[in-house]
């Protein structure tokens, strides 16, 4: 990657390091008396160049890409110095500089132009200790799972603030659940800073719900942090007292030079000691820090506080995030780039969970599952004759105290919070690397990613002495987290109902009005043959914008502020945009009338169960009437299939077709479909065989897959012509009844038996294709031409769901 060259020559630049150093030693030290009678404290001209230099801090463009990180350094501690001489000594400056304070205030519009207010305003208002989280819709059980373990569990009586990122982030009915647990506040982020259209990733709310929070100490955690102490010791840790900053490491992966240590290098050229001494600049690991749980002093911190969140802004937190992954490592480099004392937690992140016993050495590789069903490792892979049985520790990101005993960890209590949500992990053992043995854990330790089924696992460099089994008080708590997961997921539903504005009885004004226009521009059957596309309009990661086709499907009658569309998960361009945008707008112009709809929202992905892990499960309450005995997510698979099942059958057959936007090559790929071990794999859906499909029915017992074990069954069967076996030759209507050869299938007619799995495996491939974009519409304008003055009315929802409607000009 190119960096931008330096704008000081290197004399300049180590003149300005040096004198940076010095104010540095300056505003960090609690007796500035001491300070000045030093050798080498600052002096008149350090102070005349220093402001110099501030000065050009005013008005230089940082926020324009390409970001020359090197600048975002010397401005954020120029401003940072500036802002805390001022605070410590302030006639050091003054005489030399009657505008300081001006100047300070320049720098900071500049550099920080999401602030609405002063700092001194933010500090001010800042008192006492607190607890601090971010949540969206998603996250909104696993946060209040979490919120009620303090309470109940824990008996931790500190306050909390829950901020969320803008109203399509998190519901009414959620926001008013959380907030009927005592002392526990529910914040809008984004009504407290301006992000000048900016859109604020996920991670990057960490640092602002910090700056935003009312309490002067802050100790923030994921959503998905459990304590097994009281979280308020941390405020008491020497290493907090000490620097007003706690960290904690996250586990030793990655070892070797990477994109990350390549970029922080390239702006950090002196760090601290404690950076220098760091497994991450010793190039043992690529990933620093976890932070999932954070103690700050913001008052003491705020500057530093303002770096983090410029890290994780606009133009400039896009840029970090090409480098490092979301926000967990710019909080000790922001600290870093002030210049500023902070401290970890001693030790690496390990795992809390069941102890295991995994097979590797035989032929390691990429995570799969041997024949036997014993999970191979993924990481330090080697090639053996001698397989070794390794012992690991399965279950979250654990770690310790500064004595080493168990405090937190993060993931909850499923096995995989992106899958089965009835899955619990059970918790016995405990493994961490010891932090004074990195380098047996370099040729040792191994590490084994989380899949649908089973947690992550670690096994550390020495597991007799590394591995520990939890005192019983600790399996306890933890059993106790577990029962609360249970209560809460099981109660959450008529806890919500009972606490609820009645939704279902709040008119949505807009939907009669588009129901009405669209039974006027369209027919059955010109549905039926022309799927219906509406231009989606987001942006992507990079911060581009992008309009992407998405196929009308239904309304849902139950709840009006639905609108249902299908989709292909193949088509990643559309799926990266749906998942990662936070808001999104559709362009609706009807075909006759010419009237358009523009609807602003949210849209959530319902894809087939196999792909829940990647893409979630729209959360339970996002539409109304939904039927409570059973689960979020049957209950949006149902509606998956039953879609699948009306499609007809010409557009049903386009999800056998490839991925959009690839080059007309016929290329010889592996069966795409995620269904396993079908006797025959038919063709991938390339360019030679992808298009050979023109009309598709609908399998009922679409996830039967036949194998081995099972062929004599289906054999009989075929001779019964109502067998869905029977039925189901008429699954695929293919262009040409043979396979090509040139893709490796036999190039004689194949028998029925075979043609039947190609197309059980064909339709199979395809409804894991399928999947459905539910919509949930917060603002609606609806435009209609005229022959002579045109008509614009917009709807719009306020704080509490209410829909109000509007004439505008047009």
């Amino acid at each position: 990657m190119h960096y931008p060259r330096r704008a000081h020559t290197k004399k300049q630049k180590t003149s300005l390091e040096k004198i940076h150093k010095k104010i540095s030693r300056l505003v960090y030290d609690w007796d500035i008396d001491d300070v000045l009678e030093k050798k080498n404290s600052v002096g008149r001209d350090d102070i005349t160049k220093f402001l110099s230099n501030a000065n050009k801090s005013r008005t230089y463009v940082i926020h324009t890409p390409p970001i020359d990180f090197r600048k975002v350094q010397h401005h954020s501690r120029t401003f940072s110095l500036l802002y805390r001489l001022i605070g410590r000594s302030p006639d050091l400056l003054h005489p030399h500089d009657p505008t300081i304070n001006q100047t300070l205030h320049d720098i900071q519009s500049n550099l920080y132009p999401f602030l609405k207010t002063s700092l001194t305003e933010i500090t001010e208002k800042s008192h006492g200790r607190g607890i601090v989280m971010a949540a969206g819709e998603w996250h909104f059980t696993i946060a209040l799972h979490a919120i009620l373990s303090l309470r109940h569990i824990l008996n931790c009586n500190l306050p909390i603030e829950v901020y969320y990122n803008g109203p399509n982030d998190l519901s009414i009915v959620h926001r008013d659940t959380l907030l009927q647990i005592e002392n526990v506040k529910v914040i809008d982020v984004t009504g407290l800073f301006d992000f000048k259209g900016s859109r604020l990733v996920g991670w990057g709310i960490k640092p602002f719900a910090i700056l935003a929070s009312s309490f002067e100490e802050v100790l923030f955690m994921d959503a998905d942090v459990l304590f097994l102490q009281q979280p308020d010791t941390l405020f008491k840790s020497a290493k907090y007292r000490q620097t007003n900053a706690l960290f904690f490491h996250d586990r030793l992966i990655d070892a070797g030079k990477s994109q990350q240590h390549i970029w922080v290098k390239s702006f950090l050229r002196n760090p601290s000691t404690a950076a220098q001494m760091s497994a991450f600049w010793k190039y043992k690991t690529s990933h620093e820090q976890d932070s999932g749980v954070i103690v700050v002093n913001k008052r003491r911190s705020i500057t530093e506080l303002l770096t983090v969140c410029l890290l994780n802004y606009g133009n400039v937190g896009r840029a970090t995030y090409k480098n490092v992954h979301g926000d967990k490592e710019t909080f000790w480099i922001g600290w870093e780039i002030n210049l500023a004392p902070y401290a970890f937690m001693p030790g690496y992140g390990g795992a809390i969970g069941y102890p295991h016993e995994v097979k590797f050495g035989a032929r390691v590789d990429d995570g799969t599952e041997t024949g036997d069903g014993e999970r191979m490792t993924g990481n330090n892979s080697t090639t053996s004759n001698n397989s070794k049985i390794g012992r690991y520790v399965c279950g979250g990101l654990y770690h310790t105290d500064e004595q080493g005993r168990p405090l937190w960890w993060n993931g909850g209590v499923l096995v995989n919070k992106y899958a089965d949500q009835r899955k619990f992990l059970q918790f016995t053992h405990t493994a961490i690397q010891d932090p004074n043995n990195e380098s047996l854990y370099l040729e040792r330790a191994r590490w084994e990613w989380e899949t649908d089924e089973t947690p992550f696992c670690f096994r550390p460099s020495q597991p007799e002495v590394e591995i520990r089994e939890l005192e019983d008080s600790k399996k306890t708590l933890a059993r106790n987290f577990v029962k609360l997961w249970m209560k809460v997921t099981h109660c959450v539903v008529v806890f919500l109902m009972s606490q609820q504005i009645d939704e279902a009885n709040y008119d949505v004004p807009w939907a009669p009005v588009l129901k009405k226009a669209f039974i006027n521009n369209y027919d059955k059957k010109s549905i039926a043959e022309f799927p219906i596309a509406i231009q989606l309009a987001s942006v992507t990661n990079q911060g581009l914008p992008k309009i992407q086709p998405v196929t009308f499907y239904d309304f849902k009658d139950e709840d009006q502020r639905i609108l249902i569309f299908t989709a292909a998960t193949r088509n990643a361009d559309l799926m990266a945009v749906v998942k990662y945008s936070q808001s999104h707008q559709l362009y609706w112009q009807l075909p006759k009338s010419k009237e358009t709809f523009t609807f602003t929202g949210r849209m959530y992905i319902v894809a087939a169960p196999t792909m829940s892990h990647r893409f979630g499960t729209p959360p339970r309450r996002i539409a109304l009437g939904m039927d409570k005995s059973i689960s979020a997510d049957d209950y949006w698979e149902e509606l998956r299939l039953k879609a699948w099942k009306s499609l007809s059958p010409a557009y049903r057959a386009t999800f056998t077709w490839p991925a959009p936007n690839e080059k007309m090559t016929p290329a010889v790929r592996e069966s795409w479909s995620v269904y396993r071990n079908p006797i025959i794999k038919a063709p991938p859906p390339t360019i030679e065989t992808g298009y050979s499909y023109t009309k598709l029915e609908a399998l009922e017992d679409h996830a039967k897959i036949i194998t081995s074990p099972t062929l004599s069954r289906f054999t009989t069967n075929l001779s019964n012509k109502s067998s869905p076996l029977q039925r189901s030759f008429s699954v695929g209507t293919p262009l040409d009844s043979r396979l090509p050869t040139s893709v490796g299938m036999k190039s004689t007619l194949p028998t029925k038996l075979e043609k039947e799995e190609e197309l059980r495996s064909i339709h199979n491939s395809a409804l894991d294709n399928f999947s459905l974009l539910v919509f949930k519409c917060s603002n609606v304008e609806h435009f209609v031409p005229g022959n002579l003055i045109p008509a614009r009315t917009t709807y719009s929802t306020d704080k509490n769901g209410f829909w109000t409607t509007e004439e505008l000009t047009p």
